[in-house]
């Protein structure tokens, strides 16, 4: 009988994904894992019969037409090839519209960027490759788990930092699709966050807007409940928000607080610097490849993997403290 990866891992005392790291050479496990790896498969005579070089990782993103790209999954895309050529696989970007392309043989495995429920829709009861949801869930799919940035931590970021200044009546813009995982997270989040933090549920109040002519009125009407800072979560949610506040002639920070998503080289540049939740997109990137080998070897990862926020500090949050 040959030996595989999970005998070998068994023997040393670590993951099959570590075994299969070792063999494909990644700079991510230390000297010491990596020697008694090579030692556990010298005892049982293992010798892997591929490489991640010779596996395809499908990086599935929405489809432009129906969802425009935006800070976010330029980021989040960034990251994620960034981090699969790293780690010693190839990558192929599908698009939705192009979604069969995913039948390819030599496709191993995919991490999905759609957030939109409706391209769920056709999925094939009889293709089973293993899947990676960043920001998103299909529990529909067997085999598919989620890697997320952690929302409920993310708000006790915010709504701290704001509760801390003076802050008692807090707004949440959000747009886009509604009903989704990340909304509905985000949005739950807020709630529950803003009451543990001593707020009045009727003193956390959410605005979404579903298209670009609904932004406007979404923002007006947090101005009209006379709320003294938004949270914008979404990578350019921040950025409209502070267009359409300036047109409402509400002045940020002294008018309006605000605390938006970061862009990486563009938050610190707007005027005044925005103070941003960052989302990890790295530190995804890693937990979802990490996911996929789990799964590749036949392991079975956590359902929900959860990647903590930052908050960057600079200048769109007035202390209401100081007279």
């Amino acid at each position: 009988m040959t030996n595989t990866a999970k005998e070998v891992a068994k023997r040393a005392g670590v993951s099959p994904a570590t075994v299969s790291r070792v063999f494909n050479n990644q700079s991510l496990v230390s000297q010491a894992i990596r020697q008694r790896v090579m030692q556990a498969a010298q005892q049982l005579d293992y010798a892997p019969r591929s490489a991640n070089r010779h596996h395809i990782i499908a990086l599935l993103i929405p489809d432009s037409q129906r969802h425009p790209y935006n800070g976010y999954i330029w980021s989040c895309t960034s990251a994620l090839v960034d981090q699969i050529v790293t780690q010693g696989f190839s990558v192929q970007i599908i698009p939705t519209n192009v979604i069969h392309l995913l039948d390819q043989p030599n496709i191993t495995g995919i991490i999905s960027l759609v957030y939109d429920e409706e391209d769920w829709q056709d999925w094939p009861n009889d293709r089973h490759l293993p899947l990676v949801n960043i920001n998103a869930q299909t529990p529909h799919i067997p085999n598919s788990v989620t890697v997320a940035s952690d929302s409920v931590q993310g708000m006790q970021l915010a709504i701290k930092h704001l509760v801390d200044r003076g802050h008692k009546r807090i707004g949440m813009f959000t747009k886009g699709v509604s009903d989704t995982y990340c909304a509905n997270y985000r949005q739950q989040a807020f709630k529950d966050v803003g009451i543990e933090l001593g707020l009045s549920p009727s003193d956390l109040i959410i605005q979404h807007a579903i298209t670009k002519s609904d932004h406007y009125e979404a923002i007006g009407k947090l101005v009209r409940h006379e709320v003294t800072a938004i949270i914008c979560p979404g990578e350019d949610s921040g950025v409209i928000a502070a267009y359409i506040l300036n047109l409402f002639n509400c002045l940020i920070p002294t008018n309006m607080s605000l605390i938006s998503q970061e862009i990486q080289q563009m938050s610190e540049y707007y005027l005044p610097q925005h103070t941003t939740l960052k989302q990890d997109f790295t530190g995804m990137a890693n937990q979802a490849i990490n996911c996929l080998e789990q799964m590749i070897q036949n392991e079975k990862p956590s359902q929900e993997v959860l990647v903590p926020y930052t908050l960057i500090e600079r200048e769109t949050v007035r202390d209401l403290r100081v007279i």
